[in-house]
């Protein structure tokens, strides 16, 4: 008799660059635009990484739509970090990231729960709809909690951290980086 065993394949990305989108204020179709010409621009390759810093006060429900659309067409590993100011997200932002970070006093938010990462309330405050990140500084399943973009983007490149959505972990040096902002 001829047994299959299911192989788990993780491919490990030596990156090149790490490129930081950052969303200020109100997330609206302006920061949309300004990420769909940045993506035709430069090249979304699997040896990039691409990480987006979310600190919006606010947000035009269209543009997480939007969002999700452009992600999905994006074969760069894609990174979010909400900060450093303890902003409010709706979960759906997160949905589409390899790699979520959180800061401390983060209020995630859901009209389903917190389905998305599955154990974060073992560790953090859960309300009916609502997440308060308030869990030590470090690596959990689905998602990382760092006070800064700095750790955020080290501790990817320094940890063997697997992607929520694919098969993929990054390996980098920031030595050898140059961080590009985009506002």
């Amino acid at each position: 008799m001829l047994k299959l065993l299911p192989i788990l394949f993780l491919a490990v990305i030596n990156t090149a660059n790490v490129n930081i989108f950052e969303i200020e204020g109100i997330f609206s179709s302006g920061h949309i635009n300004a990420l769909e010409r940045y993506v035709d621009e430069n090249s979304t390759e699997e040896k990039n990484l691409f990480v987006v810093q979310y600190n919006a006060s606010d947000v035009n429900v269209n543009s997480i739509d939007e969002l999700q659309v452009i992600l999905n067409n994006m074969d760069a590993p894609k990174a979010i970090w909400v900060g450093p100011n303890k902003r409010e997200v709706d979960l759906r932002v997160l949905r589409n990231f390899d790699f979520v970070g959180l800061s401390p006093g983060t209020i995630v938010t859901n009209n389903k729960g917190p389905g998305l990462f599955e154990t974060i309330c073992e560790t953090n405050t859960c309300t009916n709809n609502d997440v308060l990140v308030t869990a030590e500084e470090g690596i959990y399943k689905d998602y990382l909690i760092v006070g800064s973009i700095g750790a955020f983007v080290e501790k990817l490149g320094s940890q063997e951290i697997p992607s929520r959505i694919r098969q993929i972990s990054l390996s980098y040096s920031l030595t050898y980086f140059l961080l590009l902002v985009l506002r």
